[in-house]
């Protein structure tokens, strides 16, 4: 085996690297909008859960992140 076919190795394997990860965001995405119209979650009770304050334009003033709770 020679550096050469090590390095033919390697971009083959970042390759499909890649691949599955576009795989597993695309699977995710699916997943998620499932999720969202399974329980009608809109952006406004999305917002509710992480900005605990508003501007006058609507733009959330201070992200409040102890109410999302990450999957384990």
């Amino acid at each position: 085996m020679s550096v050469s076919d090590i390095d033919k190795q390697i971009e083959a394997l970042q390759k499909q690297k890649e691949e599955m990860l576009k795989s597993e965001k695309t699977a995710a995405i699916r997943q998620v909008k499932q999720l969202i119209n399974d329980y009608k979650i809109s952006m406004g009770s999305i917002r509710n859960v992480i900005y605990v304050g508003f501007d006058s334009k609507g733009k959330g003033i201070k992200a409040d992140l102890k109410n999302v709770k990450a999957k384990e």
